[in-house]
């Protein structure tokens, strides 16, 4: 969804818990679309994969219109310059915590502006959804909980690359990592220690190990 919308300057708001990777899955997408300077000589050679610039902004209680308004000139005006140079570079505006500002300041009513003009790509992440104002303007992508599937697969993944065909020697601890999947279930069931722990916590735990 990050490559697609950011190759084609749609807006996209990616909502989910913390530890959920949403960060990292911009990450991953600035790692790989480098232009000549992409490891992959898919993105090296082809005329649809772009290389991104991004423009970081994040976001706080205390976030002004101003401050969002300055980011997303700054982007437009360098995309302008890679336009008139010729230069196959996308100009992306990252918003971190896009659900933190306070309604009533309505410091975030500027990017209804902005996201129409459409001319630099957009990628927010935010941990709950935002008002319709702003997701009728946007791709919404919904980050689910972590599935039983899903923290085995983390978990296994933790330890060794290939976790369906692991080395003699950690074919034991594959099966011991899992086994923490239900105690983490179990702790996120509780209302209170949800509150202080999260999937991030869960692959720092069994990476740790």
């Amino acid at each position: 969804a990050t490559i697609v919308c950011t190759m084609t300057h749609t807006p996209l708001i990616i909502v989910g818990s913390p530890g959920s990777s949403k960060t990292l899955s911009f990450n991953m997408t600035l790692a790989n679309l480098k232009g000549q300077e992409s490891k992959k000589k898919l993105f090296r050679e082809t005329d649809i994969f772009k290389s991104l610039d991004p423009q970081f902004y994040q976001c706080s209680r205390r976030t002004t219109s101003t401050e969002i308004d300055t980011v997303f000139s700054r982007a437009t005006n360098r995309q302008r310059s890679h336009i008139q140079v010729n230069l196959p570079i996308y100009c992306v505006v990252f918003m971190d915590e896009a659900g933190l500002p306070e309604e009533k300041r309505e410091s975030l009513k500027v990017l209804h502006y902005l996201l129409d003009k459409g001319e630099v790509s957009f990628v927010a992440i935010t941990n709950h959804i935002l008002d319709a104002a702003k997701t009728n303007r946007a791709v919404s992508l919904y980050r689910q909980e972590a599935s039983r599937e899903d923290l085995e697969t983390l978990a296994k993944g933790c330890l060794c690359k290939n976790p369906e065909n692991p080395p003699p020697e950690l074919r034991r601890d594959v099966e011991v990592v899992a086994s923490f999947c239900p105690a983490y279930e179990a702790v996120m069931a509780d209302d209170m220690l949800k509150k202080y722990f999260g999937l991030r916590d869960f692959i720092h735990f069994i990476s740790y190990l």
